[in-house]
C-alpha cells in the first residue's frame, strides 16, 4: 500500500495518542481539582487558575498536533508499507525497514485509521483509505488479529 497522510489523519492520530497519555490525564485531574477547590472555597483566584490550566491543556491538545504537522514536513511525504505473515516492510523518507510483528505492541483502530503502536506514544498510522479493496483491509485486520499483542481495539 502507498499513501500520504492528510493533515486531518495526522492530527487525529496525534490527538488519540495524547488522549491515552498519562501527562494529559494528570493535567486534566489537576485542572479539575483546582476548579472544584475554587468552587468549594468560593475562591475566584483558584477558579481562574483552573480555567487557565484548562485553556493550556486544550491548546496543547487541539493546537499541538496542527503545529507538529506544520513544523515537520517529513510526515507529509509518501509512505509505502507491505504487511505479511512474517511482519512488515516500512518505507518512509527513502528508508526501508523490515520489522517483525513483535515490534508492534498494540493496535488502535478508529473509523478512519489504524495506529500500530510500539509502547504508548509511537504509532505507525495507516489510513483505512489506503487499502485498495475491502478484502485487502480484511487481510490486514486478520494479520493484526493473529500477530499483534493487545489485539485491535477502538480508541477511548
Amino acid at each position: 500500500m502507498e499513501f500520504t497522510l492528510t493533515e486531518g489523519e495526522f492530527v487525529s492520530a496525534q490527538r488519540q495518542m495524547m488522549a491515552r497519555s498519562l501527562l494529559v490525564a494528570v493535567a486534566s485531574g489537576v485542572m479539575l481539582a483546582i476548579v472544584i477547590a475554587g468552587i468549594a472555597t468560593l475562591s475566584g483566584y483558584a477558579i481562574g487558575i483552573g480555567v487557565a490550566w484548562f485553556i493550556l491543556v486544550a491548546a496543547m491538545f487541539y493546537q499541538g498536533p496542527k503545529m507538529a504537522w506544520r513544523r515537520n514536513p517529513a510526515v507529509q511525504t509518501s509512505q509505502r508499507h507491505t504487511f505479511s505473515e512474517e511482519g512488515a516492510t516500512l518505507t518512509f523518507l527513502g528508508r526501508q525497514n523490515e520489522v517483525d510483528w513483535k515490534y508492534f505492541t498494540r493496535v488502535v483502530r478508529s473509523s478512519h485509521l489504524y495506529q500500530l503502536l510500539r509502547g504508548r506514544q509511537f504509532g505507525l498510522v495507516v489510513p483505512r483509505r489506503a487499502f485498495a479493496t475491502p478484502a485487502d483491509e480484511q487481510f490486514f485486520m486478520d494479520l493484526l488479529q493473529r500477530h499483534v499483542r493487545g489485539r485491535a481495539r477502538s480508541p477511548r
